[in-house]
C-alpha cells in the first residue's frame, strides 16, 4: 500500500494521534492489513537481481524537536523524508531504493525513551538499545524496520 504524505498528514489532522504511556506517542501510516500483506509480499526480501531496494525507517524524534517544532513535528518529519526518498529514487545511482517510514515515534518528555546527552557514542550506544524494544525480527511484521533514526536538537557532541 502507498501511501502519500499528504494522505497521511489529512489522516494524522483528521483522527488526531495515539497517546501511548510515558509521553510518548506514534504516528503510523493508514493501516490496511491485506494491502500491507500484498505491499511486503512485493518487497520481500529483495532477491540480489532485484532493481527494487526498500529501507523501512524508524523516526524517533525527542523532547526538544518537540519543543521547538510543536504540532508541526510530524509534518517537518514527513517532508524531510520525502526529499531523502526523492533523494535516494534518483536516477544517477541506478537502482531504485524505496525508503519507506515505517513508524514515527515522538518522545513528548525527556525521561521518555532514551537519553540524549552530550557524550554522542553513549547517546548512540542508549538509542540502539531502546529501539531495538520497537522493532519486530520478523521482516514480515509491520513493526519490523531495518533502520531507526534519532532526530534530536540537542548537542550531543
Amino acid at each position: 500500500m502507498s501511501v502519500s504524505c499528504f494522505q497521511l498528514i489529512a489522516f494524522l489532522f483528521q483522527y488526531g494521534l495515539l497517546a501511548l504511556p510515558d509521553g510518548v506517542y506514534t504516528v503510523e501510516p493508514i493501516y490496511d492489513p491485506q494491502a500491507e500483506d500484498k505491499e511486503r509480499q512485493t518487497r520481500s526480501r529483495r532477491s540480489a537481481n532485484s532493481w527494487d531496494h526498500y529501507v523501512e525507517v524508524l523516526v524517533v524524534a525527542d523532547s526538544k524537536m518537540h519543543e521547538y517544532h510543536g504540532y508541526n513535528l510530524e509534518s517537518y518529519i514527513l517532508t524531510l523524508f520525502s526529499t531523502v526518498a526523492s533523494i535516494y529514487r534518483h536516477q544517477s545511482l541506478r537502482a531504485s531504493i524505496n525508503v519507506v517510514v515505517v513508524k514515527i515515534i515522538i518522545l513528548k518528555h525527556e525521561n521518555a525513551g532514551p537519553h540524549v546527552t552530550s557524550n554522542a557514542q553513549d547517546t548512540l550506544q542508549q538509542f540502539c538499545r531502546w529501539q531495538q524494544l520497537y522493532n519486530d525480527r520478523d521482516e514480515d511484521s509491520p513493526n519490523h524496520h531495518d533502520v531507526a533514526i534519532l532526530l534530536t536538537r540537542g548537542d550531543i557532541c
